[in-house]
């Protein structure tokens, strides 16, 4: 199913504990036509060092002081391709086929 493009930002500040469950969460979805925007705060507690593990599947990475989550994904918009744009947190995860079932959603509905 290649379909809508999807892309998911993760906006992230210390939470190295818990970012690589919310990163593979979007990574390993049954879903191919995705991108993953991760946007770090200026962490310090190794969070950055677990992101960079995945570059080679992250359409975009940046780290530096921001000013909160909002703010950070408002103004990396510009990097987004797909046509429907969600966010989870860090802390957060996706349940397998999630990215599916919301193409799918969107191409019957447009909702």
């Amino acid at each position: 199913m290649n379909g809508v493009r999807i892309t998911v930002f993760i906006p992230v500040f210390n939470m190295a504990d818990t970012i690589e469950r919310a990163i593979l969460s979007v990574l390993n979805q049954d879903y191919e036509n995705k991108e993953l925007i991760v946007l770090d705060g200026g962490s310090t507690d190794g969070t950055v060092e677990v992101v960079k593990k995945y570059l080679d599947r992250i359409a975009y990475f940046a780290s530096g002081p921001d000013d909160g989550s909002s703010k950070a994904i408002a103004t990396n918009l510009v990097h987004a391709t797909g046509e429907i744009a969600g966010m989870i947190g860090a802390d957060d995860w996706y349940n397998p086929g999630a990215l599916s079932a919301a193409a799918r959603t969107y191409e019957e509905t447009r909702a």
